[in-house]
């Protein structure tokens, strides 16, 4: 066995033999070193899964945590109008949240209003004398910044005032109140509509001023159906319909592109036509009924009806989508 030299070149007289064991203790301590280490390791291991698994979670469910904050704001009238945009964007329907995002700056003046009249009456408890017993006429440019512009484009404008009809002057509206027994009455007497700052030109100067306008109420009678049903076809503007319903083309177009075969393309089109109408009709049928339920007690309680509304409409959009999705996956 080789010897080792001390600092003298003397030779040292004790062995070093590579097959000599390392002293217990220190074997013990290196080994509890690396227990320790591993049990280090292996934590850190489990803290960072659990991380990338709530940082995935969180990417993933990114969009159901904006939907259910747009959802509790729903009351408020501007959020509402933008509550479905996450789900929108999510499905890569971007024309329509542009379209909806476009309607709630449109809506902003109306709309300030409407939350005005609410804080009046949950702050100092102002109620106005119509919500009780009558329904003012919902009006799709009335009070929006669109209005102002009607008055600059001529014919067009007057042929647009027109087209701005509620739900109770269609003919599915008068057959609904002929159905229901439904009386609708316009009330004359002030004091009985609501009203609202509107820009107008004065003819002898020609500058634009603003004039306080009272828009005048109805009165619905009939049965408690009849009136709650007569209530709410007042609320629902026929051209915010149609809007609605216009926003949804683009995504049927997109699902018919998308399809292979003209066979698949007219059943994807004409599934994906039903699936849009029944998301337009349940939001604004939920919107108007609920809305009208509970006017009676107050603005403030409107906006909240119409909010419980939009989200009960929303619900049943899906489920009967899903349903209908259930149904054709069938066959």
């Amino acid at each position: 066995m080789p010897l080792k030299r001390d600092n003298d070149g003397k030779d040292d007289t004790r062995l070093i033999n590579s097959d000599a064991k390392i002293c217990p203790k220190l074997e013990q301590d290196i080994g509890s070193l690396k227990d320790t280490f591993e049990s280090f390791k292996s934590n850190v291991d489990n803290v960072k899964a659990e991380v990338d698994k709530l940082d995935t979670f969180t990417k993933s469910n990114d969009v159901n945590f904006k939907q259910a904050a747009l959802t509790a704001l729903s009351p408020i009238t501007p959020f509402r109008r933008i509550s479905s945009l996450p789900d929108n964007v999510e499905d890569g329907n971007y024309e329509r949240a542009a379209g909806l995002a476009a309607l709630a700056v449109v809506n902003l003046p109306e709309d300030t209003r409407d939350l005005k009249a609410a804080w009046n009456q949950v702050v100092h408890g102002k109620v106005p004398t119509y919500c009780k017993d009558c329904q003012v006429r919902f009006s799709f440019f009335r009070g929006t910044l669109l209005e102002p512009v009607l008055g600059k484009i001529g014919k067009l404008g007057l042929f647009l005032r027109k087209q701005d009809r509620i739900l109770s002057d269609t003919r599915f509206g008068k057959f609904i109140r002929d159905k229901l027994g439904i009386s609708i009455n316009f009330l004359e007497s002030e004091g009985t509509g609501r009203f609202f700052k509107k820009a107008i030109v004065d003819p002898e100067t020609g500058e634009t001023v603003l004039k306080e306008i009272e828009v005048l109420a109805y009165k619905v009678e009939g049965k408690p159906l009849a009136q709650l049903v007569g209530t709410a076809l007042l609320r629902v503007p026929v051209l915010s319909v149609a809007t609605l319903s216009l926003l949804e083309i683009p995504n049927i177009v997109k699902k018919i592109k998308n399809a292979d075969g003209t066979k698949n393309k007219l059943a994807v089109g004409s599934k994906q036509t039903l699936k849009s109408a029944v998301n337009v009709t349940s939001i604004t049928a939920g919107i108007a009924i609920v809305g009208a339920l509970l006017k009676g007690k107050g603005p403030a309680f409107s906006l909240l009806g119409m909010g419980i509304g939009s989200v009960i409409g929303a619900i049943t959009s899906k489920t009967v989508q899903n349903e209908i999705d259930h149904m054709t996956n069938k066959k």
